[in-house]
């Protein structure tokens, strides 16, 4: 029997071509307490085709779906996206899209959870272009364990250790004794 687990399934293929781009951002606040972000662009004969259709199952801590198709192309393609962080417990973001001289469709859907961070992300998205096209999307990402510490208090049997870092490796902190070799 093939264990299933700690690992990624599926097809990611993603194909983008763009002629010439510009953006500008924008910030204020201090990160992981009230903190915001904006960001608008426009693309001059962009075209691009996607393909995701994965299944997480534990890989980098990640359990759950991430759908994406589409194809799409167009003259003139503007964009604005605008963050939040909410004190380090819920990042969000908005992103809407206007498209001139355009055809196309898209969406994308994923929902998981990860153990590493201890969140859980949700994504969706969906364009639709015939000459005009207009597309909207929103990625919020819940950080559980700082929610569940905010409303009722951090838990007395947890390990004092905690994660540094955001990679793959997990360096951890707090360890009193650790052993090297056999």
């Amino acid at each position: 029997m093939v264990a299933l687990i700690n690992n990624i399934y599926g097809i990611n293929t993603n194909v983008k071509a763009t002629g010439m781009q510009y953006s500008i951002t924008g910030s204020a606040g201090k990160e992981n307490t009230l903190y915001g972000s904006a960001r608008a662009g426009v693309a001059l004969a962009t075209a691009e085709t996607k393909l995701v259709a994965e299944v997480y199952t534990g890989n980098q801590g990640r359990y759950g779906i991430n759908l994406e198709g589409g194809i799409e192309a167009a003259a003139v393609k503007e964009e604005a996206e605008r963050k939040v962080n909410l004190y380090g417990i819920v990042i969000g973001s908005a992103k809407a899209e206007v498209n001139l001289g355009a055809i196309g469709t898209s969406a994308t859907l994923a929902a998981y959870k990860d153990k590493t961070d201890h969140s859980i992300n949700l994504k969706a998205s969906s364009k639709f272009a015939f000459w005009l096209g207009l597309g909207t999307g929103f990625d919020l990402k819940i950080f559980v364990k700082l929610l569940r510490e905010l409303f009722f208090g951090k838990d007395d049997n947890s390990d004092d250790a905690e994660k540094s870092g955001d990679s793959d490796g997990v360096i951890i902190d707090g360890c009193t004794t650790f052993l090297i070799g056999d």
